[in-house]
């Protein structure tokens, strides 16, 4: 990710002991594209950018979700990825800080008390 006072990483999750994702982005700029997700398949020893412009702006979690899917949500929305962060298919643009999956539910927080709820399969 490109260096800047603004930008940095703002998330981060290991789905094993080797496969994790972090993401971020610039603060200041949410809606900016640019390089904002990046994998490890080795435990954290290299790290690969991932889809150059996509998850599209600042993204603060990421999450797996059943069918190896990754979910990420930050202030300029949520998107999923089904081939491992390759491509992202943009849910919607709603701002959301932070998020926790489990069996499939994530739950969602932002900004104002917000909260989501929503169940993938």
């Amino acid at each position: 990710m490109p260096a800047g006072e603004a930008t940095g990483l703002f998330g981060m999750h290991f789905f094993s002991d080797k496969i994790g994702m972090v993401v971020g982005g610039n603060y200041k700029q949410e809606q900016q594209p640019g390089p904002n997700a990046a994998i490890t398949r080795d435990g954290g020893q290299t790290w690969q950018l991932v889809a150059q412009t996509n998850p599209p702006g600042l993204k603060e979690a990421v999450a797996l979700l059943p069918g190896d899917r990754l979910l990420t949500v930050g202030p300029s929305g949520t998107s999923l990825s089904a081939d491992q962060g390759q491509t992202w298919q943009q849910l919607d643009t709603e701002g959301f800080h932070s998020m926790g999956c489990a069996k499939g539910t994530c739950y969602a927080v932002g900004a104002k008390g917000k909260v989501a709820v929503q169940q993938f399969k």
